[in-house]
């Protein structure tokens, strides 16, 4: 079993989460991502099982941006 640490999403997620100029964001999706990590959502044994994982950050940056264009009308 493998696991996907921040380290390995940090690139990607700095083009997920690319709302604010200073991307202050990433320090919650870096909290976030490891929350996910404790619970067991960002292992993987096999390449379907960890795009699934992949996919996990791509929703924590949808639901980032929707709640920031909720809250403070930011896109």
């Amino acid at each position: 079993m493998s696991t996907l640490r921040w380290e390995d999403v940090k690139e990607a997620a700095k083009n997920i989460f690319n709302i604010w100029v200073d991307q202050r964001e990433l320090i919650w999706a870096e909290k976030a991502w490891n929350m996910l990590i404790k619970q067991g959502m960002a292992e993987y044994e096999y390449e379907i099982e960890r795009i699934k994982v992949c996919i996990r950050l791509i929703v924590l940056g949808v639901m980032y941006q929707d709640f920031c264009k909720i809250s403070w009308q930011e896109e």
